[in-house]
């Protein structure tokens, strides 16, 4: 037979006819293509997905992973589709000695955490339960209990704070923010003042107001201070030590509260008191 059809209107191709081998192949071609895909999306993504979390941490932080991880996963699941990054946030902020926590998902399985140490600026003596046990302060205020890592000898010891049955999370009061502030800028010097102190007592008045009694290191003198330690005001101290007691040997306190100047002479046989 010829391959083409005469007609009046001229000569045309015949319509094609598909080879349903062809047909057959195509589909299986797409299924096959079709469970690949759906295989490498198993593998890939869902599975996954539905599997435990890979998390990362950045930062110094006096926690071991392990710690860390407790923390985590007591509040949120541990699967990536499910993982809460909002309650790992807030799980590991009560952690004492981390200030702020970042956390990013990256799909499929991947939890990076970004963490900030508390930086202490001051270490005090607090009860917890039933024992006084010290503690750190940064500057916003925050209490956190001390451990090994925290420990340094440049931080001040400041007494007189009220750190009775302290819990976690607990901050003081904000009017000794200022004090913290001021501890943080002295520290941030090269020139080591804190190291001329045994303690910084914080005196607390019935107004609401508060003063400061400083004690040195190597000397039985008391040194009164209004709420104003800086740099100038540290300068002060040790001059006007060091010019009272070569004129008097028995002082047992200087007054230099609100810019005025005093001291007042031991009696004699008397014992110097903390």
């Amino acid at each position: 037979m010829s391959g083409f059809i005469y007609t009046g209107a001229g000569i045309t191709r015949p319509a094609k006819t598909r080879d349903p081998k062809v047909s057959a192949l195509k589909i299986i071609m797409v299924i096959l293509i079709g469970a690949l895909v759906m295989e490498v999306a198993l593998y890939f993504v869902l599975i996954p997905c539905f599997s435990p979390v890979k998390i990362s941490y950045t930062g110094t932080v006096p926690y071991s992973s392990e710690d860390l991880n407790s923390a985590v996963f007591s509040s949120t699941d541990s699967s990536w589709i499910r993982f809460d990054a909002n309650a790992a946030c807030a799980a590991l902020a009560n952690l004492q000695g981390i200030e702020s926590v970042g956390i990013e998902k990256k799909f499929p399985d991947k939890i990076f955490v970004r963490l900030t140490e508390r930086v202490p600026v001051a270490l005090s003596l607090a009860t917890y339960g039933e024992r006084t046990v010290p503690v750190m302060l940064d500057r916003t205020g925050a209490v956190f209990l001390s451990a090994p890592v925290f420990r340094d000898d440049s931080l001040p010891l400041i007494t007189g704070l009220p750190l009775e049955d302290i819990e976690p999370g607990m901050r003081l009061a904000k009017k000794y923010h200022p004090l913290l502030g001021q501890l943080e800028s002295l520290a941030k010097l090269p020139e080591k003042y804190f190291s001329s102190f045994s303690e910084i007592h914080v005196e607390n008045k019935t107004a609401g107001g508060y003063e400061l009694i400083v004690y040195p290191v190597k000397s039985r003198v008391k040194i009164l201070l209004d709420r104003a330690l800086n740099e100038d005001m540290l300068k002060i101290v040790m001059v006007t030590l060091d010019v009272v007691s070569a004129m008097e040997p028995n002082v047992e306190e200087i007054d230099l509260r609100y810019g005025a100047f005093s001291y007042r002479v031991r009696p004699s046989g008397a014992r110097a008191e903390r």
